[in-house]
């Protein structure tokens, strides 16, 4: 049976400062950011005992510097893919959320309503859907998936 481990990227500067991080290549992890990656490379590898035999990330610094840790660890190489990239949050991006909402105050209104958006769901949705049927329908015992935050949620919706 094969197993989908999703593994969410280390903190980065604009986590700690809440900004919105979307698609561009923003600072990599923090230093806390690669301690976390580092600390989640060694637990994984502690119970990995050979049994994770594919490590996907998407090419975002801070995703792929986690899934980097990890394949380290675990004796993997990374394998990128778009598909795995955040959404793209356009002029939001490097915002704080009250920075959104002074220059944005009816998009707050509208994203409390609906946090993901018009179209956004479903966009997300296609892509990661084309994705997970690229890499599930293998014989692989165990997969490993470095992915953005909105492509987390897509899976658990």
């Amino acid at each position: 049976m094969t197993k989908l481990l999703l593994i969410r990227h280390g903190e980065t500067m604009f986590n700690r400062a809440r900004r919105l991080q979307g698609c561009k290549d923003v600072p990599p992890l923090s230093d806390l950011g690669t301690r976390q990656a580092d600390a989640c490379a060694n637990y994984i590898a502690s119970l990995n005992r050979g049994t994770i035999t594919a490590l996907y990330s998407s090419p975002l610094a801070r995703a792929y510097m986690t899934a980097s840790a990890i394949g380290k660890a675990v004796g993997l190489d990374v394998v990128t893919d778009d598909r795995l990239k955040e959404i793209d949050v356009g002029a939001l991006e490097g915002m704080t959320w009250d920075e959104v909402q002074l220059a944005y105050p009816d998009f707050m209104v509208e994203h409390r309503a609906d946090p993901l958006g018009p179209g956004i769901l479903e966009e997300k949705a296609s892509r990661m859907s084309r994705r997970e049927h690229a890499i599930l329908p293998t014989d692989l015992s165990a997969i490993m998936a470095m992915r953005q935050s909105s492509s987390l949620d897509m899976l658990l919706f």
